[in-house]
């Protein structure tokens, strides 16, 4: 302090605006620790699931891995596009993992969903994986009446947060008192629903490296369009390679 007050005034002042910014970076520091502390906790609860309940898909998924790679490789038109095929492991690593805990909206409705559960008890109750020799059979297995993957997600996340607040449970009760109630209207939404889980697998390859335009078959047509060595390859045409 008696250094201080032997500066002279511009020195102070320097040494002032240096403390500042000392602070300032420190308050920035503490408040994006902070920030990336909040985002974890908000992303971890879709990831956690994913990472209990797909391993009991993988001996299905690599079946379907088969017979996704044994249909590829029959012939088919150049121009005919291939509807979007994932296997079940695929599509829910997709949807918790690249869209579920990257959403916003997910984030948000977690903030207020009862962590009464951890991942041992998960364990203990058998929640998303069975044993060793039946990894399928679990309680999600059991219960799981769900027409997509989505609501299959949905349903996951509700089972891991079981709630005690009296006027959740009661709108609950109010939405599935009115869907019993109302027969035509529940099978209108079941209808709308199934829609939906026709181009579902289509959605979320997006999010992987299938590509159904881009099949073998387009590939060879390109090839033989583009690049092929014959006279009528468009590589040999100056049209074709000004356009």
């Amino acid at each position: 302090m008696r250094m201080l007050l032997t500066l002279s005034k511009s020195k102070k002042t320097l040494i002032i605006n240096l403390f500042s910014i000392l602070l300032l970076l420190a308050s920035m520091n503490l408040v994006h620790a902070e920030e990336e502390k909040i985002a974890t906790k908000k992303t971890s609860l879709a990831i956690k699931i994913a990472d209990h309940y797909i391993p009991s898909f993988y001996t299905e998924a690599q079946a379907e891995k088969e017979a996704i790679i044994a249909e590829e490789a029959k012939d088919r038109p150049a121009h005919q596009a291939r509807p979007a095929k994932l296997d079940v492991a695929t599509k829910r690593k997709v949807l918790f993992n690249n869209i579920l805990a990257k959403s916003e909206k997910f984030a948000l409705a977690q903030e207020h969903m009862e962590s009464v559960l951890n991942e041992y008890a998960w364990d203990d109750l058998k929640l998303f994986y069975g044993t060793t020799s039946e990894p399928g059979y679990h309680l999600m297995s059991r219960i799981n009446r769900t027409t997509t993957t989505l609501g299959e997600a949905a349903l996951a996340t509700l089972l891991v947060t079981p709630t005690s607040n009296l006027a959740v449970l009661t709108q609950r009760q109010h939405i599935i008192k009115t869907l019993l109630n109302s027969p035509e209207e529940a099978a209108k939404l079941k209808d709308a629903l199934q829609v939906y889980q026709d181009s579902e697998q289509s959605m979320l390859s997006f999010w992987t490296s299938t590509d159904p335009l881009y099949s073998k078959e387009y590939r060879e047509y390109m090839d033989k369009k583009f690049y092929a060595k014959g006279n009528n390859a468009s590589n040999k045409s100056v049209a074709w390679l000004e356009f």
